[in-house]
């Protein structure tokens, strides 16, 4: 999730620039959770990171998601998501940056009606248009679900 794309465009001279830079990363996450037959049934995982680029351009990319997952009941799981996106600092609004996503369906659902996803992804978005309210250089997503077996387990 670190590595940034540099668009081309037959637009404008700034578009067409040529941006060169390197990029390391740093992170920690945690994972405590039990899973159940398909996914996280109890406990919690997140993941921090930072990824600093320099170069002819320069920023620095941060990501942070944090899951928790807690079972009122035998077989019924409320998991909570939040997750952030974003570059940060002096080129971070370039416009040779390939703008953030958040329309893909793993995100937000029901969005990729609008946008065909396989062109946008949550970093790298080349087909995406840059009016519509769901790209930008940060992201800012939670969901909230309730989760419950199809078929109780029998017993």
């Amino acid at each position: 999730m670190t590595a940034e794309l540099l668009g081309r465009d037959s637009g404008d001279d700034i578009a067409r620039a040529t941006a060169r830079h390197g990029n390391g990363q740093c992170g920690t996450r945690l994972r405590h959770h039990q899973f159940g037959a398909t996914s996280p049934v109890h406990g919690q995982r997140y993941r921090l990171e930072a990824a600093p680029a320099i170069g002819t351009i320069g920023f620095t990319s941060m990501l942070a998601d944090y899951r928790r997952y807690f079972m009122p009941a035998p077989f019924y799981t409320i998991a909570v998501r939040a997750l952030h996106y974003g570059r940060y600092g002096g080129d971070a609004e370039d416009p040779r940056l390939l703008p953030v996503y958040i329309g893909h369906p793993s995100l937000v659902r029901g969005y990729d009606i609008v946008l065909n996803a396989a062109e946008c992804t949550l970093i790298a978005a080349p087909a995406c248009r840059s009016s519509d309210p769901l790209v930008g250089s940060r992201a800012l997503v939670g969901n909230l679900e309730f989760r419950m077996p199809l078929l109780r387990p029998l017993g």
